[in-house]
Parts: C-alpha cells; structure tokens; sequence
C-alpha cells in the first residue's frame, strides 16, 4: 500500500506531469494507493487519514479517494 499526498498547483506544469506519468503505473501494477490532497486534505490530515485508512474504506489493488 502507498500513500501519495498531492500537494500540486495546477500551474506547475512539472508536477502535473508527474502525476499524470505516475497514476496509470500504480493502476498497471495493481498497487493499493490511497491519495491525499493538499487543498482539501491538509488542515485536517489526522482525521481524513483515519477515514482513508480504514480496512472498510480501502479497495486492495486499486488508487483510493481519487481526485475528481
């Protein structure tokens, strides 16, 4: 299982382009990744990684609480 936190402005051309080389190799490897984010995450990360980390809430093998 891996934890990616997303901490990116969308105006960071890099960064988006990181994101968008990694995202589809943890799909391909089946890894289990739970995301977090920067703009909506941050101010209460003890209590969003409580509820992302939950047995009950996480899908083994695929990318968790993607951003929509």
């Amino acid at each position: 299982m891996y934890i990616e936190h997303w901490g990116y402005n969308e105006n960071n051309i890099q960064y988006t382009k990181t994101k968008k080389f990694k995202m589809p190799i943890y799909e391909k490897l089946g890894i289990t990744l739970i995301c977090t984010y920067e703009k909506s995450d941050s101010g209460k990360i003890d209590t969003v990684l409580d509820r992302k980390l939950n047995k009950n809430n996480i899908k083994e093998g695929q990318i968790n609480f993607k951003e929509k």
